[in-house]
């Protein structure tokens, strides 16, 4: 398996002007083990949020792109454990 690091996806979906915030979390997967998804805060639009990603590798690409949750996840920091758990919860 290959090493995704979120940081860099988060970076390059975060250079979109259009995005507040985003956190990629990583999600089991039943052929390589974990994949990511990414929570987004903002409206990106498909075109230029695979523009921004063209800079990674294609494995690297999210699997899922989910709209930020409103509910619990307002502070500073997001709790990054609650949001992957709320990525399983909806990307089964």
């Amino acid at each position: 398996g290959e090493n995704i690091h979120p940081e860099k996806i988060e970076q390059a979906i975060l250079a979109l002007p259009a995005v507040e915030q985003c956190v990629v979390v990583p999600v089991p997967d039943a052929t390589y083990g974990r994949r990511p998804v990414a929570f987004i805060k903002g409206s990106p639009g498909r075109q230029a949020l695979a523009e921004a990603l063209s800079c990674l590798e294609r494995f690297k690409h999210p699997d899922h792109i989910l709209d930020w949750p409103t509910e619990h996840f307002g502070q500073m920091k997001p709790d990054r454990p609650a949001l992957q758990q709320l990525a399983e919860s909806l990307v089964k």
